[in-house]
């Protein structure tokens, strides 16, 4: 559903942020073994986000429309590892500013798997 459609729904109420949050995590377990597209997913903490939204009032122009972000792209408390080796592990101690302008209004805070995107997403390079 596009974005506008979805902000529609939602402030209709014909739609809950949560329902859209299960609809997804059901899609991601039917394609992720095929695409391998995170890096890591945590989809307690996407139900937990979802659920926490949904209770809030709605705020901003993107309240409520799932959002995931690429690898190399700081999270708070969350594994930022570029797909590499080296920093398997690393666990961001900040927000980068993209982050902390659309987190708040948003529910889906996953790391994309920065070669999934790339032309070469089956090179050995990448950990995943």
């Amino acid at each position: 559903m596009e974005i506008s459609k979805l902000l529609a729904e939602f402030k209709k109420d014909s739609l809950k942020i949560e329902d859209v949050a299960s609809s997804i995590l059901a899609r991601i377990d039917k394609v992720e073994p095929k695409v391998c597209g995170f890096a890591h997913f945590d989809k307690q903490k996407v139900h937990d986000r979802a659920k926490k939204l949904s209770k809030e009032k709605q705020q901003g122009r993107l309240y409520g429309i799932p959002m995931a972000v690429k690898d190399n792209i700081c999270v708070e408390g969350e594994l930022t590892t570029c797909s590499s080796k080296i920093l398997d592990g690393f666990k961001s101690p900040y927000d980068a500013t993209v982050v902390s302008k659309l987190y708040p209004c948003s529910w889906l805070n996953s790391s994309i798997n920065i070669a999934s995107i790339s032309p070469n997403r089956c090179s050995h390079a990448s950990i995943w």
